[in-house]
């Protein structure tokens, strides 16, 4: 697609000149004799440069940039004048022209045809950039974060509320179960999204080199500092920081970071100055803080100012009515990315995804299904034989309890069955719901037909 150049200048034989130039270059090229005219245009076509002379009627150049920035940001503006001064060239470049040659031009038509390739270059780097923000808000929207249930449903409303407030959240769960998909909904749906998201897992840097990783060091504060290095805090400026694992980090850094979550000034390791960023801090861990804080292996006032929203992301195994529709959305995303025909799993290989425990949650299903599709090419459904070897074994079933005698009806050894389960998990209905094998709907109607209080009623003995 040929690129399109709008010529804006009172003086109609520089204007002629410019376009023809572009045009002997292949451009599609629109005149405008002001700025008015030029806007009249803008508004009607997409332009992908425009170049201006500065000193017009009416609007000046200066003012046409700033507005023709105001209506598309990624459109590059080119500044020309006979009137060249170091003061209007700074101001042209602050109010976002991309760049600024005299009148008459050096260099000539060829001169002109370089910096609007140039200029083209950053626009398509621009627009390169928003499509990418755009795939990652997509990817990371609730369309990818999947379930039905009342907790998850729960968590898409926390996330819609906090997004837009820079609050500090605390995301916690068991590994696998979608911690760092819930900071990265968080942050592509608040106004930091076109910013950087910058991951730091404390379980992976050891903690001597965590603290020059988080604030950064400058030459010479330690051996083999030969340079300065922007640290992660530095680098998120105006963005985002995911502390993972954050439960890892040693007391002296945690003193560290609380003063960073206090004052939001620090200094590089080596350094006495403090630096100011504006960065929005997501953590998450997969231990029990409040037990760490209890043990005194976690600061008390470290683990308020990160809770401030706490969000526990559920195991699947307290959320099985949510795995049909995480088998469906993942193994879409499975076919799609090893290239393989779609195909169905049998109702064999379905049930035992629903009766396996999953201990590895999210994680574990989703490699599961892509080593179930990659196994199963050259057959016409997914069976039990492509599922990993955990799954081959059938789920064991729990034992029964001591009392249960020959002669009790079914509806009695179902009756005491419920309550045993029930008593085992501490009347959590989710979990619960999962050991029997039935779903929470299904388990409060039965309880409701024994004659159970739901938790919140008084239990039997």
């Amino acid at each position: 697609m040929r690129p399109v150049i709008l010529v804006v200048d009172d003086d109609r034989s520089m204007r002629d000149s410019v376009a023809k130039a572009l045009e002997r270059a292949s451009h599609l090229v629109y005149q405008a004799p002001d700025a008015a005219a030029a806007l009249s245009i803008l508004s009607e076509r997409e332009i992908d440069v425009v170049i201006s002379d500065i000193r017009m009627p009416g609007l000046n150049g200066n003012e046409l940039v700033r507005e023709v920035k105001r209506r598309s940001h990624e459109t590059e503006v080119i500044l020309l004048t006979a009137f060249a001064t170091v003061e209007s060239a700074l101001e042209a470049m602050k109010d976002g022209a991309f760049d600024y040659l005299t009148k008459p031009i050096p260099g000539g038509p060829e001169a002109v045809e370089l910096v609007v390739a140039k200029a083209l270059e950053r626009k398509e780097l621009r627009s390169a950039n928003r499509r990418l923000r755009e795939e990652l808000a997509e990817k990371y929207s609730f369309e990818h974060l999947v379930g039905k249930t009342a907790v998850m449903q729960k968590i898409f409303h926390i996330i819609q509320e906090v997004a837009s407030t820079d609050v500090t959240v605390l995301i916690t769960g068991e590994s696998g179960t979608g911690k760092e998909l819930v900071a990265r909904a968080v942050h592509f749906r608040s106004g930091r999204r076109d910013n950087p998201f910058v991951v730091v897992d404390c379980g992976s840097i050891p903690g001597t080199l965590l603290e020059s990783e988080l604030f950064g060091f400058e030459r010479g504060a330690f051996t083999g500092a030969v340079r300065s290095h922007k640290g992660r805090f530095e680098s998120a400026d105006r963005g985002t920081v995911f502390l993972d694992e954050i439960g890892n980090m040693d007391p002296t850094l945690q003193a560290k970071l609380l003063r960073f979550l206090q004052e939001r000034t620090f200094s590089r390791l080596g350094d006495d100055k403090e630096t100011r960023v504006d960065v929005r801090v997501i953590a998450a861990t997969n231990v029990d803080l409040a037990l760490m804080v209890k043990e005194g292996k976690f600061r008390e006032d470290l683990f308020f100012r990160l809770s401030v929203v706490p969000l526990r992301m559920p195991p699947l195994r307290e959320r099985p009515e949510d795995i049909p529709l995480l088998i469906s959305h993942l193994a879409q995303k499975a076919f799609k990315e090893l290239n393989v025909s779609q195909k169905p799993f049998s109702d064999e290989a379905l049930q035992r995804c629903l009766e396996y425990d999953w201990p590895g949650n999210i994680r574990e299903l989703e490699n599961a299904l892509k080593y179930a599709i990659a196994l199963s090419q050259h057959a016409g459904e997914i069976g039990l034989l492509h599922l990993p070897a955990p799954l081959q074994r059938p789920a064991p079933r729990p034992a029964m309890a001591a009392g249960y005698e020959s002669s009790l009806s079914l509806d009695e050894v179902e009756k005491r069955h419920i309550l045993s389960v029930l008593n085992a998990e501490k009347w959590n209905i989710s979990r619960a719901s999962g050991v029997l094998g039935i779903n929470r709907t299904t388990l409060y109607k039965k309880m409701e037909k024994y004659g159970y209080g739901t938790p919140a009623e008084d239990r039997p003995a």
